[in-house]
């Protein structure tokens, strides 16, 4: 294993070990390139990708999806999948305007089933980001009739995200509260529930009720530490600091500043800017 590059990358993926992981197929990705293997290339730099965006590492993960996209530009399915998770790491790292445009352009091509479900929530999630509701709805809406069980629990919870913005926060929650029920049974769904639970409480901030949105953050945060995400993690630990803020004792400021460090040395800016908020 020492000599293979591909099987280190495997062994340090399962162990979690994803900086080690995006070394490894970085320079597996690297040798089949040389070695003119252009599918096998494709394929270490997904795995890169992946690895870089599990490791909160959004402008790692951009370059090896960029490397990844343009070694399939002959399959279009795979290519309209590679460019919405490229443009939901750049969302990560900032750069709206690249992930609205790379995420309207997947959305605008020919595909189907996973695909087409992927590249829908990734240009709704950033259309909402850039304030473009319309489009937003559009998605959704387009999203709401695919097929996939995955499609349709996305759908739900961008639903409840434009609930929320219009003002009807018992639609929100309803729909959240769905999301919910629909992870509750799925390990694998620990992301989906960490992100609904974190607009939970939220919501439950938003119309008084401190209490309940402690308890709704604090399952988020336990759903994050189950999904491995640290990012994630730290931004549902300072939506806990601000409520403890103005709920009770001040915490200690200082508790942020290894979350802080992490977002600045990894390139997160709308973590840090959460962080710093609540600091």
């Amino acid at each position: 294993m020492p000599g293979d590059p591909l099987g280190r990358a495997r062994a340090a993926a399962a162990a979690r070990r994803w900086a080690e992981a995006v070394a490894a197929y970085e320079e597996a990705a690297e040798a089949a390139e040389a070695a003119g293997d252009a599918e096998a290339a494709r394929e270490a730099w997904l795995g890169a990708g992946d690895a870089a965006r599990r490791d909160d590492r959004p402008a790692r993960a951009a370059r090896a999806l960029r490397r990844a996209l343009g070694a399939c530009a002959a399959e279009p399915a795979r290519w309209v999948a590679i460019a919405a998770q490229l443009a939901g790491v750049l969302a990560e790292a900032g750069q709206i305007d690249a992930a609205a445009d790379i995420a309207a352009e997947a959305a605008g091509r020919e595909g189907a089933g996973a695909a087409r479900a992927l590249a829908l929530d990734g240009l709704a999630q950033v259309s909402l980001l850039a304030g473009a509701v319309a489009e937003a709805k559009r998605a959704v809406a387009e999203l709401a009739r695919l097929e996939p069980p995955g499609a349709r629990l996305a759908a739900a919870y961008r639903r409840a995200v434009l609930d929320r913005l219009a003002g009807d926060l018992a639609a929100a929650r309803a729909g959240l509260e769905g999301v919910v029920a629909t992870c509750v049974p799925h390990p694998a769904l620990a992301g989906p529930l960490a992100v609904a639970a974190g607009d939970l409480g939220e919501l439950a901030w938003l119309e008084g009720r401190p209490g309940e949105a402690r308890r709704w953050l604090e399952r988020a945060g336990r759903a994050w530490t189950a999904a491995g995400r640290r990012a994630p993690l730290y931004a549902n630990e300072a939506a806990l600091v601000r409520l403890a803020a103005l709920t009770g004792p001040v915490p200690v400021a200082a508790a942020l500043d290894a979350p802080l460090a992490y977002a600045e040395e990894r390139g997160l800016p709308l973590l840090e800017a959460a962080l710093r908020l609540a600091r």
